[in-house]
């Protein structure tokens, strides 16, 4: 890293700079790669910076994605989406059946996800089935062995749908994702499988993080 002040006394032959912003759609008429410098220095203008790739596309809110598919229901549907997310806890994913439960699993994901790409969209569907059972673990005190309880979460997808980046990302997202919903005197066991291969990945049981209030 170069401080600007002293950019005549070094030689840099490569900047690289990571950055997360946005200004929404003004972003597409920036003139990227038309030829010339894309960007200076305010300090010294004489440096020309050129893009590598142009910027990310905005992605748009998920109201106004669901209003370019066509969902009558977007209007005011979300809002109170996200509001009963606040209120939600592991019993509210699993206590339906799998399939039932899947759906369910299946709006939260649509919540986060941008919908508006189809790979994304595919990815979602393929999520079929959510079962969760009641467990005890044996747990260690400085006193001898206790016995704790928890939920152990299954979530069953397809693999197809995930062709090209495999399951276990989305997995890892998940087992924390049930945690947080979990009581602090409580645990979730994630496992995840699929109809072509049966159990993937069991991951370790997880403390639940849920906010008491």
């Amino acid at each position: 890293v170069v401080e600007p002040t002293r950019l005549d006394e070094e030689s840099v032959a490569e900047l690289t700079v990571r950055a997360l912003c946005s200004n929404r759609h003004l972003t597409e008429h920036l003139p990227v790669g038309e030829g010339g410098a894309d960007f200076r220095l305010l300090d010294d203008v004489t440096l020309d910076l050129r893009c590598v790739a142009g910027p990310t596309p905005p992605r748009e809110p998920i109201v106004a994605q669901m209003r370019a598919r066509g969902d009558a229901s977007y209007s005011g549907a979300v809002t109170w989406r996200l509001i009963n997310m606040l209120s939600l806890n592991h019993l509210g994913l699993i206590e339906r059946g799998g399939g039932r439960n899947a759906a369910a699993l299946r709006e939260v994901l649509t919540m986060f996800a941008d919908v508006s790409d189809a790979a994304v969209e595919r990815r979602i569907r393929g999520v079929r089935s959510v079962d969760g059972k009641p467990v005890t673990r044996r747990v260690r005190r400085p006193d001898g062995v206790g016995v704790a309880r928890g939920l152990e979460v299954t979530v069953t997808i397809e693999d197809k749908a995930f062709e090209g980046s495999g399951v276990f990302l989305l997995g890892a997202i998940l087992e924390r994702f049930f945690a947080q919903y979990a009581g602090i005197n409580h645990f979730v066991q994630t496992v995840v499988r699929t109809p072509e291969r049966g159990e993937i990945m069991r991951w370790p049981a997880r403390i639940g993080s849920r906010r008491a209030l």
